[in-house]
């Protein structure tokens, strides 16, 4: 019980950490796939097209 408290402390310790990390890395990812769209322009090539950068997220 005691690695549990000891998990769950460390965890809480910075909170702004835990939540802004995840909220960083899909903001990033996010935003290098809209910089890639915007460079190729495919929305111009095919009506239909999507990309995975989102859907994997």
């Amino acid at each position: 019980m005691n690695r549990v408290l000891g998990g769950a402390r460390v965890h809480l310790a910075h909170p702004l950490v835990i939540l802004g990390v995840p909220w960083m890395v899909v903001s990033i990812s996010f935003a290098i796939n809209v910089a890639i769209w915007g460079l190729v322009d495919v929305a111009a090539q095919d009506a239909n097209a999507a990309t995975g950068g989102v859907t994997s997220l």
